[in-house]
């Protein structure tokens, strides 16, 4: 949920985000507005990120997929849900196009 007064995601790997961006310029816009909604947010558990992003899947191990720009990019992240009093970090695993994505298990890589 968001909160006012407690500590907000923190995103591990952002650079990744920034040198994909470098390829992919049309992911920008939609991975911005990704990254300012996630900064937003503290949860009190994994399921509440579909609360913010209807299309998102959560996996096994804690990650979680997005759907970035309607679909056209996809990133994986593993979400770490932090005890009362702690950040909560989302890491980035992999960003790719949705035809790359078909081509690799996100439970494994």
């Amino acid at each position: 949920m968001y909160c006012y007064f407690c500590f907000k995601l923190r995103i591990i790997s952002e650079r990744t985000l920034v040198e994909f961006i470098s390829k992919h310029p049309d992911a920008k816009a939609p991975l911005q507005r990704w990254v300012k909604i996630v900064k937003s947010l503290k949860l009190n558990n994994l399921n509440e990120i579909k609360l913010f992003f209807g299309s998102a899947d959560v996996l096994a191990s804690n990650r979680v997929i997005f759907n970035i720009g309607g679909n056209k990019f996809r990133l994986i992240t593993g979400i770490h849900v932090a005890s009362q009093g702690k950040q909560d970090i989302v890491y980035t695993i992999w960003i790719g196009t949705h035809s790359a994505y078909d081509k690799i298990d996100a439970n494994k890589i």
